[in-house]
């Protein structure tokens, strides 16, 4: 008999094991079918409305794509996996496909409950501070010491063509550091001397030793800037 009691308690020490041994992602897929999706507050929001005629690909959304695409949403710590997702950078709305084999209509997801969201491998972190515009922010550099993260915004240009009018978006960025515990903008070389005031030297020179980069790409330039940033705060 005690034998037996023996070997049930192996087999539940055994199995307690293995259960916290699964990946956090396995959990949350755990907790999301526990809750059902249908039954969360994703589906809460306003349906979606394109008020915007498009002839040209310069449209308001990421990537320019105008389907909708896989994508996953953390939201109060739960993640969501595999959801139809479109984010409106113009009116930085995401857009969620209530049931993608049914539904035409998109629903306005209620961002102030989303923790983060990931569409196209990027992923977009729902910022708060009273140091910056509030909202979602592209996770571009995480280092322990500096993190670099970029706005996504678009212009929007009315066109007029034989009496019909119609609109063209051009991306906007806006370039953001965190960094002693705050959030900073750092668009232009001024904003980046006085942030690292020990480094206006340096900062100087490599500004004026990347122009082209910064003119032809300037998301690629704040990137190369961070990580230099980071070797001379190692050194």
């Amino acid at each position: 008999m005690k034998n037996k009691k023996r070997h049930i308690l192996f087999l539940l020490f055994i199995s307690s094991i293995s259960i916290y041994s699964q990946t956090s992602e396995e959990l949350n897929n755990y907790v999301q079918s526990q809750i059902g999706i249908q039954n969360s507050h994703l589906f809460n929001g306003k349906t979606y409305s394109n008020n915007y005629r498009v002839l040209s690909t310069k449209n308001q959304f990421l990537n320019e794509s105008l389907n909708y695409s896989k994508g996953a949403i953390v939201t109060q710590g739960i993640l969501f996996n595999d959801l139809e997702l479109k984010y409106d950078v113009f009116n930085q709305e995401l857009i969620i496909k209530p049931d993608p084999e049914t539904s035409h209509l998109g629903i306005i997801i209620d961002t102030t409950r989303l923790n983060s969201f990931k569409l196209f491998d990027t992923t977009f972190i729902n910022l708060k501070s009273g140091s910056i515009d509030n909202g979602f922010y592209e996770s571009a550099i995480d280092l322990p010491k500096i993190k670099l993260f970029i706005k996504h915004r678009k212009n929007k240009i009315k066109k007029l063509d034989k009496k019909t009018i119609h609109y063209e978006f051009e991306n906007k960025y806006e370039y953001v550091l965190y960094t002693d515990f705050d959030y900073k903008l750092a668009d232009t070389k001024e904003n980046w001397i006085k942030i690292y005031p020990d480094f206006k030297k340096e900062i100087k020179k490599f500004y004026s030793s990347n122009k082209t980069l910064e003119k032809l790409d300037k998301t690629a330039f704040m990137k190369k800037l961070t990580f230099y940033i980071n070797t001379l705060n190692k050194q």
